[in-house]
């Protein structure tokens, strides 16, 4: 189901088979500048380079 009023035209022709008024909103384009404004502001506000060391594995040193 995820998805699936996601295709503006899709939405729109469905919403009108119901009987109902389909708004004009851009679903792409919503999202995509919503994304866009949530990776601005992680980048803004986190430590990325940490995140990332943190996030590799643990170096493994051969036996002696």
């Amino acid at each position: 189901m995820h998805g699936l009023l996601a295709s503006d035209s899709f939405r729109r022709a469905f919403l009108k088979g119901l009987g109902a008024n389909a708004s004009e909103v851009a679903y792409e384009q919503q999202i995509e500048a919503t994304l866009d404004e949530l990776a601005d502001h992680l980048e803004r506000s986190l430590d990325l380079p940490a995140l990332l060391a943190a996030a590799q594995p643990p170096c493994l040193k051969p036996a002696a």
